[in-house]
């Protein structure tokens, strides 16, 4: 599990007891970023977190403000979960270059 725009190469997991797997990318799901974001604080990683925007069809000041939104809303989920309220909507979608 890992956020999938910070890849490059060949890729591979390596697994607790040090079984190391050919790895792929499949899919990119706002909805599993809460489930990545529980396992790096669950693993303890006390480091730094970036935020990119790699969608080119997209303006880079709304994008990177739409992902400032929902990493608020993530924070308030990790810390609490159900405190988060409703989702933020992306302001423009990669779809609709809007």
């Amino acid at each position: 599990l890992t956020k999938a725009s910070e890849l490059n190469g060949s890729l591979e997991c390596r697994l607790q007891d040090g079984r190391k797997l050919s790895a792929r990318i499949v899919g990119l799901h706002r909805d599993y970023d809460l489930a990545m974001l529980k396992t790096v604080v669950t693993s303890g990683y006390e480091g730094p977190v970036g935020i990119l925007d790699h969608q080119n069809k997209l303006d880079s000041k709304i994008a990177l403000g739409d992902n400032l939104d929902g990493l608020e809303w993530l924070k308030k989920e990790l810390a609490k979960p159900g405190s988060g309220g409703t989702k933020p909507r992306p302001r423009q979608s990669s779809e609709s270059g809007k």
